[in-house]
């Protein structure tokens, strides 16, 4: 416990002297909910894991659609991730493909992912598969790959098609203050 604690400290003491804030809608990201903000999320993630000091990747308040994405590492620095508002998914489920992943972070080194709330909007994709219908297999909602030294705090994941939250391949994950709410 200690030592996650001691942790916890220096991951965030070191985000104090950072300047590198990358706000997505900076990045042309829309907050109505409908726009595909994709791109800008990717581009914002771009411009933070390439900073050479520490970076803050900002998402405000708002409502976001982002379709699957995948946040490659490694990156130059330490990112802090920090969700004011809503991700959405979009609502045709058939989008995901057969990737298996809505937000996939892969070889990432020292990232934490702060607040905000993940909508997977899997209500309809489980219709589907309650209903026995030929449905799509699902995806999960975020994913870390081969990462290591991350931390996710205060995060809200809802409606889930599959797997609220996926670890594979990494190493020193601390996952703290999470609501998971999972489809009826």
């Amino acid at each position: 416990m200690l030592h996650c604690l001691l942790f916890l400290v220096f991951f965030w003491s070191s985000f104090r002297a950072s300047n590198g804030a990358y706000n997505v809608e900076s990045f042309g990201a829309k907050p109505d909910g409908l726009t595909d903000s994709t791109q800008a999320f990717l581009k914002a993630w771009s411009a933070a894991c390439g900073s050479t000091g520490p970076a803050t990747l900002y998402v405000p308040s708002g409502s976001f659609l982002v379709k699957p994405i995948v946040f490659n590492g490694p990156c130059k620095n330490k990112i802090l991730f920090w969700i004011d508002g809503k991700i959405l998914a979009p609502t045709n489920y058939w989008s995901f493909g057969g990737s298996g992943f809505w937000i996939l972070f892969y070889q990432i080194s020292w990232i934490t992912i702060q607040g905000g709330i993940l909508d997977a909007r899997g209500g309809s994709f489980w219709a589907c598969r309650n209903a026995g219908k030929v449905c799509p297999p699902g995806a999960r909602s975020i994913s870390f790959v081969a990462s290591r030294n991350v931390v996710v705090s205060g995060l809200t994941s809802i409606n889930s098609q599959i797997i609220h939250i996926a670890i594979d391949q990494c190493r020193n994950i601390l996952l703290e203050n999470l609501k998971i709410t999972a489809p009826a």
